[in-house]
Formats: structure tokens, sequence, C-alpha cells
């Protein structure tokens, strides 16, 4: 069998299930909600579709109900940070519903958090 991805290497994501970095962050989600910063949160929500065709689509990782009311769309992203294409989806997702307040998160160090706004 032939490889024909990229050459970084990486476990496929099951669906409905957090990796390390996610289950760190769901970790911070958790303490604002104690403490009445957000009402509630949900992993992996829904998915958008996107482009005019609609046959490529979007996750994010969480979407968050803060308490003015407004709604956070948040994709989360390990050390190595944003690929090119997770970026530009991200970014076509923010552009197609801008009702959202869309944002990206990358850890740095061990449950350090770099805050990026789409």
């Amino acid at each position: 069998m032939r490889f024909t991805g990229k050459a970084r290497w990486r476990p496929r994501h099951t669906p409905g299930k957090m990796n390390k970095t996610e289950a760190r962050f769901a970790e911070r989600l958790e303490l604002r909600k104690m403490t009445g910063d957000i009402h509630d949160y949900m992993f992996e929500p829904a998915k958008f579709r996107l482009g005019k065709d609609w046959k490529t689509s979007y996750c994010p990782d969480f979407m968050v109900l803060r308490t003015d009311g407004e709604i956070e769309l948040i994709d989360v992203k390990g050390g190595a940070g944003w690929e090119a294409a997770a970026r530009v989806k991200i970014k076509a997702a923010a552009a197609q519903y801008p009702m959202f307040r869309w944002l990206g998160y990358t850890e740095y160090k061990h449950n350090t958090f770099g805050e990026e706004e789409f």
C-alpha cells in the first residue's frame, strides 16, 4: 500500500471523543461555567457546510453560550498550531456565518492557550 497523504502522521479523529488538548480546554470551560462567566458549552455541536456547492464542511470543537447571549464557536489546536487548510476553513465559516463569534485557541504550553479571533 502506498502512502499518498502528508508526511506528518496523526491518529484519526473519532467524532464525539475529545483528544487530550480538547479535554484540557473543556476543563477551562467547566471552570468558566461554575463561576458564571458562561451559561453552558457543547462539544462538536454542529457541522457547517461551506462554499457555493456545499461539498466542504467544518465542525468546530466547542459551542459556548455566554451570559450575554452571544454564541462562540471555538476550535482548539495543539502545540503544532494551525495547518493552512484548517485556517482557511474557519475563515470561510466565519465569513459565511457572521452571526457567531469564531475563536481559535492554540495550546502553547501545558494548559496555556493563546486566543485568535476570526
